[in-house]
């Protein structure tokens, strides 16, 4: 059977570099700082576009279009980039354009604009709108932020957030009935932990959810590059390798054993867990989970705090129960549980171009 020394030695006698020129090149130009110059309507949105697609969105499938209107940005749910396994019922897709959602309402004033977010119903489907309007100028600590943000899955240094930077933290991300509970004791921390254990347990143990991780996991750079989308394995601490022979092995090196053992050391390290409770559980609901965790978000990345998703008790629904018990909402679904702490930045993923995702329209 193959063992983790073995696979490491194998892909480690073809690895390849953890950036390669192209896609190094593809990363200073999805990450670059905004560019606020021009105030030419049609460089805005696109600008507003691009940095709507630096959020976070699950799996980094990018699940979503834009349609950019002189007054607006409605933002669509691509259904093509669904995950029917992990996210059966859309909950992390509508969280995803809540968070691109946010973005576009942070960035704005930085643009001369002012942003509301709201869902909205047509003849086509459910969408978020961004009602676009004039504003001042006081957007650009958000811009840093929304470039500067990243999901860090790394082992963190221990220390404890400070209490200002808690307080804030748990206060950014509540609004239109979201709730934000800060985990900190070491009791709730260890009870946290023991869920997202069990629950990464059920998913590594099901064929199902391995097929469907494999298909989005991308190898090395190269194959980053190609799709811009999907999972690098150098943003989550694993070796890269060729993709042919990374498949063959993935099997056996993907156990539920080793990868509870890098969990468990992962959430050993973490002094603070934010466990994130929509309104309700509805597309609306979702969405107005995705504005408070991308702001919860942002405001981490100012405070120079790490944060991290392990959403195992929220994705397997049979632990969902016992997530709200813990958090005191017995009566509402939890949405989302983030690690936060001190630790060293990682790798960054790609974006696909502005040019595929955007959709414009006149009126």
């Amino acid at each position: 059977m193959m063992n983790r020394r073995t696979f490491l030695l194998a892909t480690g006698a073809l690895a390849l570099p953890d950036c390669g020129p192209n896609h190094a090149t593809l990363l200073r130009d999805v990450w670059r700082p905004p560019e606020v110059r021009s105030t030419a309507l049609r460089s805005v949105l696109d600008e507003l576009v691009r940095l709507a697609t630096l959020a976070a969105n699950s799996h980094n499938s990018q699940p979503w279009h834009f349609r950019c209107r002189e007054g607006s940005v409605e933002i669509r749910p691509d259904f093509a980039r669904r995950l029917p396994v992990v996210d059966a019922d859309d909950h992390h897709l509508w969280v995803s354009l809540g968070c691109a959602a946010a973005n576009i309402v942070e960035a704005a004033p930085a643009f001369g604009l002012s942003g509301e977010a709201r869902m909205r119903e047509g003849p086509d489907g459910s969408h978020v709108q961004v009602a676009l309007a004039p504003a001042p100028d006081t957007g650009e600590r958000s811009l840093e932020a929304i470039v500067g943000r990243q999901c860090a899955r790394s082992t963190y240094d221990g220390r404890p957030l400070e209490a200002t930077a808690a307080r804030i933290l748990a206060g950014t991300g509540r609004e239109s009935g979201v709730d934000v509970d800060l985990l900190v004791t070491p009791e709730h921390r260890s009870a946290l932990s023991e869920l997202i254990i069990r629950g990464n347990a059920t998913q590594v143990a099901d064929t199902r959810f391995r097929k469907e991780l494999e298909s989005w996991l991308r190898f090395n750079a190269s194959h980053a590059a190609q799709t811009r989308d999907g999972l690098f394995t150098g943003c989550l601490g694993a070796p890269t390798a060729p993709a042919f022979l990374a498949r063959m092995f993935f099997d056996g090196s993907f156990t539920v054993e080793r990868e509870n053992e890098r969990l468990r050391a992962q959430l050993d390290s973490t002094p603070a867990f934010a466990v994130v409770t929509g309104p309700e559980a509805t597309p609306a609901g979702w969405v107005a989970v995705g504005l408070a965790v991308q702001r919860l978000a942002l405001a981490a990345t100012r405070l120079d705090v790490a944060h991290a998703h392990v959403n195992q008790p929220v994705e397997v629904a049979a632990l969902r129960g016992q997530l709200a018990k813990l958090v005191g909402h017995e009566d509402r679904r939890p949405d989302l549980v983030l690690r936060l702490g001190h630790g060293p930045p990682m790798p960054r993923s790609l974006r696909r171009p502005t040019e595929d995702v955007i959709e414009r329209s006149g009126g």
